[in-house]
């Protein structure tokens, strides 16, 4: 139950990047990890087993621009979860579809249509499974030996999965090495995990009034229930009275040099394009409701109740 709680939600590594990217750590990147989100949704497909998962992962690349929130999904899959032993480890199936026929195609699997796919149109290679371990306050899993078989253009090649999940973080490492001497074929040459830190959401009205710090005009632009990340998420909006674009960013932070009063929240406004932005901290990363009034914008954000899953961000 603890696990299972732990791996709902959303996961970002926003954090990472921005430690990444500053000067001091630049020449210590071997390659820089790109932007990663993923989805972890409950779905119920009880052929697979109780605790069943739909993983939806999406990418930003590195040199993406700062203000473009658009990201691509590059991964979808179903994954199950059991328990097995008398001191218990905990195993990932994971579900892919199999390909289409040729001349055919298959609606992408999604949430929603989770329980309608077949066992036929589903694949699962037991030997790619990954099993967990607690490990204090953590679960540390991994794919046993070298048994994951997996070619790359034609050369024999194995999978390497490790991965840790603890309350508030999910790591990960995917590479496939050759069976014939380790050489990387795919994955990432970052010998850093993948840093994923768990996202909440918050629901946000924005208020573009006819006159600036004017009193409430019929005229006045207002976009409500727009949803937004507190790990790095990004929110565009345009103001249709100027069509000027405007950027909402949440980032929740850990600030790693001081081992007292760590924790902060970031809220930044700026006009797409522009370098400078009205920045606004706050020293409790849990706050319930943080706004903001620059005379020419008005954006009220409060949060969502941890564990809603309205869809993408």
């Amino acid at each position: 139950a603890l696990l299972t709680r732990w791996f709902e939600g959303h996961f970002d590594n926003d954090a990472q990047l921005w430690f990444q990217n500053k000067p001091e750590q630049r020449d210590l990147v071997i390659e820089p990890h790109a932007h990663n989100h993923v989805r972890h949704v409950l779905v119920d497909v009880p052929r697979l087993g109780t605790h069943v998962f739909y993983v939806e992962a999406s990418r930003r690349q590195a040199n993406a621009d700062r203000d473009d929130p658009a990201s691509e999904i590059w991964r979808r899959e179903l994954v199950a979860w059991s328990a097995e032993g008398p001191e218990p480890r905990y195993r990932l199936r994971t579900y892919r579809l199999r390909p289409a026929p040729a001349g055919s195609e298959r609606p992408s699997l999604d949430a929603a249509n989770a329980a309608s796919w077949s066992g036929a149109l589903l694949e699962h290679d037991p030997a790619c499974d990954v099993v967990f371990a607690r490990v204090g306050d953590q679960f540390h899993g991994t794919v046993a030996g070298r048994l994951c078989l997996e070619p790359v253009n034609g050369e024999p090649g194995y999978r390497i999965d490790e991965r840790v999940l603890s309350a508030r973080k999910y790591w990960r490492r995917e590479r496939v090495l050759a069976v014939a001497d380790d050489r990387r074929l795919r994955g990432s040459a970052n010998p850093r995990h993948l840093k994923m830190r768990k996202a909440d959401f918050y629901r946000c009205q924005v208020n573009f009034p006819v006159q600036e710090y004017g009193v409430p005009d019929e005229r006045d632009v207002q976009l409500d229930d727009l949803r937004v990340h507190d790990q790095g998420g990004r929110l565009q909006v345009t103001n249709p009275l100027n069509d000027k674009r405007y950027l909402v960013q949440l980032r929740e932070k850990e600030y790693p040099y001081s081992a007292e009063d760590t924790d902060f929240l970031l809220f930044r406004l700026r006009e797409v394009g522009q370098r400078r932005s009205a920045l606004m901290l706050s020293l409790d990363p849990d706050a319930q409701r943080i706004s903001a009034n620059l005379g020419w914008m008005q954006v009220a954000c409060r949060a969502e109740a941890q564990g809603d899953d309205h869809g993408t961000p």
